[in-house]
């Protein structure tokens, strides 16, 4: 795996921008532009005053090739995995894997003890990476054709 650098500041968030909105492309339709509130969250990033709201950005080869968000969960001590998404050239290369697992650590550093996530249930090799990072199934379907997993986040 060539060496991935995660970070997120002020000028990161044009790069965590166009990756999330090449997310949205690939799986959410047709391209298009960030909604509102994908904007405000793009935003926030580089405010330390919003400590619920993270994302990361991993760089391979000097690349912008991954991101993740973590947005407020159900409640005061859950956070939800987003737009997981690394660009098809460095996929199978544990990008996704560095991602995870930082997004995990961030929210145990600020007392999260639960993660969840919602992913389309035809998304099979998304599904088995969430696995293998300790998800799983909750018997919520939040919308049909989707599968919502959760992970107890351990010390």
């Amino acid at each position: 795996m060539p060496p991935v650098t995660l970070c997120v500041s002020a000028e990161d968030s044009g790069l965590l921008a166009e990756l999330v909105t090449e997310y949205i492309a690939t799986w959410g339709g047709a391209r298009r532009e960030l909604d509102d509130d994908e904007v405000s969250f793009v935003a926030s990033l580089s405010q330390e005053s919003h400590p619920q709201l993270a994302g990361w950005v991993a760089i391979a080869d000097g690349y912008p090739c991954g991101c993740v968000l973590l947005l407020p969960g159900y409640s005061a001590e859950s956070v939800e995995l987003a737009k997981l998404f690394v660009l098809p050239a460095y996929r199978r290369l544990g990008v996704a894997r560095v991602l995870v697992e930082t997004a995990h650590a961030w929210s145990r550093e600020h007392g999260y003890t639960r993660a969840y996530l919602i992913v389309q249930d035809v998304r099979e090799e998304a599904i088995s990476l969430y696995q293998r990072a300790g998800y799983k199934d909750t018997v919520v379907t939040p919308i049909e054709g989707y599968v919502e997993m959760c992970i107890r986040l351990g010390e």
